[in-house]
């Protein structure tokens, strides 16, 4: 007895066989034009459009790649050049003021004194100081004679800070002067202002 074998070979590049070798077999039977070879010819369209696909792919991943570059170049581009410039304000005019307050208590009258306290604010953005303050007195009434008042200047030398409010700068006393010779009753319920100017 003699035994026969039929020996199969798989296509080239392993059992499933390279992209190549397919499409050339698959090229040889569209050719030949054999009768129902349409499913030859459907694996034909899918293995064109397989290597389509993979030509689009690379062709994006070429162009993104020269993207990136051609970015990176820019953002390390530079010019070199040279410059000059100035700047310039003009300072205060002066220092500027403190608003000075003086308080004391009512019920002021003839041979009687009172002690007046002297607050300043700074409203400014510098320090400022205040070396004298000299008071004036007025009243309310034409016959409450601004005479009848004493109140002598005082010199607190004193730094008011800045943006400070309520600072202390002295006291003074005020005296209400009994006269001998004339009668004061026009002072009676007056308002006695003392005004004060610092330096």
């Amino acid at each position: 007895m003699v035994a026969t074998y039929l020996v199969h070979r798989p296509p080239a590049g392993g059992p499933w066989g390279g992209s190549v070798d397919l499409l050339g077999d698959l090229v040889a039977k569209a050719q030949r034009g054999a009768r129902g070879e349409t499913g030859a010819l459907e694996l034909l369209e899918r293995e064109t459009d397989l290597r389509s696909m993979k030509l689009n792919k690379k062709t994006t991943a070429v162009l993104a790649a020269g993207i990136l570059v051609a970015s990176a170049g820019g953002a390390y581009a530079y010019w070199t050049t040279t410059g000059s410039g100035d700047g310039a304000a003009t300072n205060a005019s002066s220092n500027g003021t403190v608003d000075l307050h003086a308080a004391f208590d009512d019920g002021l009258t003839p041979g009687a004194h009172e002690t007046v306290t002297y607050t300043a604010d700074n409203r400014g953005s510098s320090n400022l100081f205040v070396t004298a303050i000299t008071p004036t007195v007025t009243t309310s009434k034409a016959a409450c004679l601004p005479a009848w008042f004493t109140i002598a200047p005082t010199t607190p030398r004193t730094t008011v800070g800045a943006g400070l409010s309520g600072v202390s700068v002295g006291t003074s006393v005020l005296y209400f002067v009994d006269s001998t010779t004339v009668n004061q009753d026009a002072c009676q319920s007056a308002i006695v202002t003392v005004t004060l100017a610092s330096s």
